[in-house]
């Protein structure tokens, strides 16, 4: 385990929040960063859907492609039900 400075701000906040869920803070902080980093994933993925989307050859490229797995669910199912 490794020592990180956070501000006495933090430091409280984390220790309310743990004993608030009944969870170590370690375990608090990895949720924490956890959450964050699927922020940061979801805003880059979004990101970049809107650059393909300000494309709009790209963007026909892209629905053109999309449309070729329409139909590839592989499930064994109709479209029908």
């Amino acid at each position: 385990m490794s020592m990180v400075r956070v501000s006495d701000d933090a430091k409280a906040r984390i220790a309310r929040i743990a004993r608030d869920q009944k969870k170590s803070q370690v375990a608090v902080v990895d949720e924490a960063l956890e959450a964050y980093e699927t922020r940061l994933f979801l805003e880059r993925l979004r990101s970049g859907y809107r650059a393909l989307r300000n494309d709009p050859q790209a963007w026909e490229e892209y629905e053109r492609e999309s449309r070729l797995f329409d139909g590839a669910v592989g499930d064994g199912l109709s479209r029908s039900r």
